[in-house]
């Protein structure tokens, strides 16, 4: 065997064992459709759809219809998803019951006063890239860093809610880009 074969099998069996690591410590949640997540990512996962304002034919989707129908706006077969646009994450929408019962690697949630195992507190912390190469893989510099040597965690400090980010768990998979668009 090689030396670059030898490399090889050692980066996948690595990478392999990172990833057994974060689904190992990935944390259960109840989740249903019409349900929120917030991702410190500019997309939202399969299963989800980024919470912008717009308007879905009842067919698309019943039990979201079920949900944010409001027949107050005079639109008889159709519903409207909220707009949460404008905060520094990425607001989303589950649409199916399929959805993943486990956090996602970046997703961000209300917390009591502390972060479980596998979660950090969204206090805009510095981490090196190094030691979170995956959550740097996701997030990147969007909320500050040199992309170098470091990157930094959003920080929700003093915006409401003690927020957690998961930096553990399933690596998000962006949404197909055949989803409808009402």
């Amino acid at each position: 065997m090689t030396r670059t074969t030898s490399v090889y099998i050692l980066s996948v069996l690595s990478a392999a064992l990172l990833l057994m690591t974060h689904l190992a410590n990935a944390q259960q949640v109840q989740r249903m459709v019409g349900d929120r997540i917030m991702m410190a990512r500019s997309f939202c996962p399969a299963g989800s759809w980024p919470a912008e304002g717009q308007k879905y034919n009842f067919n698309v989707n019943a039990a979201l219809f079920a949900k944010f129908y409001d027949e107050s706006l005079g639109v008889r077969d159709a519903f409207f998803l909220p707009d949460l646009r404008g905060g520094p994450l990425t607001q989303c929408i589950i649409f199916t019951k399929d959805f993943e019962s486990q956090r996602y690697l970046g997703e961000v949630y209300e917390s009591e006063s502390t972060c479980p195992s596998g979660s950090v507190a969204a206090n805009g912390k510095t981490y090196n890239i190094g030691e979170a190469l995956s959550l740097f893989g996701l997030i990147g510099t969007s909320y500050g860093g040199d992309g170098v040597k470091d990157f930094k965690i959003p920080n929700l400090n003093g915006i409401g809610p003690f927020y957690c980010l998961s930096i553990n768990g399933l690596y998000p998979m962006k949404e197909s880009a055949d989803k409808p668009r009402g």
